[in-house]
């Protein structure tokens, strides 16, 4: 079975919202990539990586250096934060779990009308 890019990818976005300069900024072949993604307040993003040798979440910079790895038991899907007193709560959803931590990171949410 052939899997599809296991990769980690940012583009620019136009104010009209074309995506332009494709870059990878993490490349996990031929392991599973990234799965579900969040972002923190500064502006970096925490990965659901369901590959087997380094299942968690791993955190990073808008450029793409690693900042931090959260190991999990189970092969990670996705990650939240919760918000208001739960902002700094990063809740992880893996195969029939449910994980949460507490991070010393503000998890970024848009403005509420």
């Amino acid at each position: 079975m052939r899997k599809g890019n296991m990769a980690l990818l940012a583009y620019d976005l136009s104010p009209e919202g074309t995506a332009t300069f494709r870059k990878t900024l993490v490349d996990y072949a031929p392991e599973d990539g990234p799965d579900g993604m969040v972002v923190d307040a500064e502006g970096n993003l925490w990965v659901a990586v369901r590959d087997e040798t380094q299942k968690g979440v791993h955190v990073y910079t808008p450029e793409g250096e690693e900042l931090a790895y959260v190991e999990t038991p189970d092969k990670p899907t996705n990650v939240a934060f919760g918000r208001g007193k739960t902002s700094k709560t990063l809740y992880i959803t893996a195969e029939n779990c449910l994980y949460s931590i507490q991070t010393t990171k503000e998890g970024y949410h848009l403005p509420q009308k």
